[in-house]
C-alpha cells in the first residue's frame, strides 16, 4: 500500500507496544521518519530502530511532556 508518506514525519504517542508499535512499524514501512513517545523503548521498537526512528521517552502524564516531545 502506498499511503504516500515518505518523507513526511510523523508523532505516535505509546509507541513501544499495542496499537502505538503497529502504527510506528507501518508507518515507518510506508517511509515515514517517526517521532516514537513511550515511558520505556522495549525490545519490539528497539527492532525498529533506524535512521527513521526517534525515541522520545517522555511520560505524558507531567503536563510539560507534550511539549517536550514535541521539541525533540
Amino acid at each position: 500500500m502506498d499511503l504516500r508518506l515518505a518523507g513526511r514525519v510523523a508523532v505516535v504517542t505509546g509507541a513501544s507496544k499495542g496499537i502505538g508499535l503497529a502504527v510506528t512499524r507501518t508507518l515507518l514501512d510506508e517511509g515515514a521518519r517517526v517521532a516514537a513517545v513511550s515511558r520505556k523503548a522495549g525490545p519490539e521498537l528497539d527492532e525498529l530502530a533506524g535512521p527513521n526512528l526517534l525515541h522520545v521517552p517522555s511520560d505524558l502524564m507531567d503536563p510539560d511532556a507534550p511539549a517536550a516531545a514535541a521539541a525533540r
